[in-house]
């Protein structure tokens, strides 16, 4: 039966196998922690709960860690058990993350693109923008420069006229007529 405790023999013991294990990759080091440990580990978080499986999982994870990490034990800091309790304290709360972190919901609209545009679709929108383009192009200059300044500039009828010191009615005259020449000439061209 094991010792519940480690006895500053066993301390010593245990240091210098991870030492080993840190300086020399040393494998029957290793072999000798996971001994020791595998079943003091297992049985402790068993005793907390976890089932046999899920003990064994922290076991194996937490040597493994153990094999990754030995180089940054520092006998001053901690025991050796102390320093591979913790490791597995650390890996049984990472694999409760895990565990515990939702599946994602591939039929979760935030997983797809925005929808695209088809190509015929923006094909369809710059000829658009292009007979609209000719069609303000053929516009008389001064229905030209209210529109620009009305939809383009975003100014106020009022801020218009005085900008360009005309009546107010005369703004909205050219901006209705202009309109009404858009809505002729794209009414012809569809």
């Amino acid at each position: 039966m094991a010792k519940p405790k480690t006895t500053p023999e066993d301390s010593l013991w245990l240091n210098d196998l991870i030492l080993k294990v840190s300086v020399d990759k040393d494998r029957v080091a290793f072999k000798e922690l996971f001994q020791y440990f595998a079943p003091r580990i297992k049985g402790f978080f068993q005793g907390q709960g976890a089932s046999p499986e899920r003990a064994d999982e922290v076991v194996q994870e937490a040597m493994v860690n153990v094999w990754r990490k030995a180089h940054l034990f520092d006998p001053t800091k901690a025991k050796a058990s102390t320093w591979i309790f913790t490791i597995a304290r650390n890996s049984r709360i990472d694999l409760l993350r895990k565990e515990n972190r939702p599946e994602p919901d591939y039929t979760d609209p935030t997983f797809h693109a925005a929808d695209e545009p088809r190509p015929d679709e923006v094909y369809e929108r710059e000829n658009e923008a292009k007979k609209l383009k000719a069609i303000l192009d053929g516009l008389p200059a001064e229905q030209q420069k209210v529109l620009r300044l009305a939809f383009f500039e975003e100014k106020a009828h009022v801020e218009i006229a005085e900008e360009l010191d005309l009546p107010l009615g005369t703004v909205k005259s050219r901006i209705r007529l202009a309109f009404k020449r858009l809505r002729s000439e794209l009414g012809e061209n569809e």
